[in-house]
Order: structure tokens, then sequence, then C-alpha cells
């Protein structure tokens, strides 16, 4: 990530950070007391230094519970810059359970995702899931460029009139 993009990622989520104590109506007192924070810590994270981790997933959460979905994504676009996987917001679930084990699993996870008791345990979840993650990627990133080949072959077929001699006509 280039520093230009550091910079502009840190305005952002810093300013995320202020707007989402100010939306609460609290002061950085109340705020630093609710992140379980240093006051200074907090003024960091509003002007100069911004969360990371564990902390930009407590503000996503803190977001979401209170209405705040602009600044929960910001905070979660913050959170996968930092582990350098897509936005989370371009992953949609679209596999199905083969077994009830692989159920099991999945609702493991989507326990551990939603329950802040659970919160302690995500960071080791994403280093074990690094590995499996970045394939998932990898293959996502496969298809797409394979998709747009595809795509780009098709738009060449109209534009030279393949298809109208092919196609019938409506």
């Amino acid at each position: 990530m280039s520093k230009v993009e550091k910079d502009s990622q840190r305005f952002t989520v810093t300013a995320a950070v202020r707007a989402l104590r100010k939306s609460l109506g609290e002061s950085q007192q109340q705020f630093a007391y609710r992140m379980d924070a240093a006051i200074r810590t907090l003024a960091r994270y509003e002007t100069t230094r911004p969360p990371k981790g564990k902390t930009l997933a407590h503000l996503k959460r803190i977001a979401m519970e209170n209405g705040r979905e602009d600044l929960a994504e910001v905070f979660a676009e913050g959170l996968a810059k930092e582990l350098q996987v897509p936005p989370f917001s371009s992953f949609h679930l679209t596999a199905t359970a083969k077994n009830q084990m692989e159920e099991f699993y999945i609702s493991v996870m989507l326990a551990m995702l939603r329950n802040p008791q659970y919160a302690p345990l995500l960071p080791k979840f994403n280093r074990l899931a690094a590995v499996p993650l970045a394939e998932s990627v990898r293959l996502i990133r496969a298809a797409e460029k394979s998709r747009s080949k595809w795509q780009q072959f098709l738009d060449d077929a109209r534009k030279t009139g393949v298809f109208e001699e092919t196609l019938p006509k409506h």
C-alpha cells in the first residue's frame, strides 16, 4: 500500500472515529470508557493514528448497533486493508452446506462473528483462516479475470456482426 493510500485511509478512519463518537453524543472521556481505552489513545484515533485490528472490529460493531452502517463500512474497509483482503462487502455467501458437519461449523463461525463475547477469538481465527481465505480470493480473482475475457470476446463478436448471422432475430 502506497503512502498516499495509507494517508487517505488514515484520514477516513480517524474521521469515522470522531463522527461515531459525536453521533453517540459522547465526550472523548465517555467514548474512551466505552472503548476501554485511554483518553489519549482515543484522541490519537481521532487525529493522527487510526485504530487497528480488534479495535476496528469493535468500532464497526458499535457503529452497527447504533444505526451507523456508513461508519461501520469505513471500519470494515480499514480492517480489510490491514488484513490485505478484499473489502468484506464484496463477499456474498453462495455456498450451501453439504452435510451436518459443515452446517455445524458454519453456525459456529457465525456465532463467533455475531457475538461480542467471542471477539477475542477473532484474531486467532483470522490467522487460521488466512491460507484458505487467500486461496479463495485467488480463485475469485481468476474467475473474474476469465469472465472479463469471455465478456470481451462476446463484445468483440457483437461489434463484428458475427452474432447477426447465427442468432434468430426477435
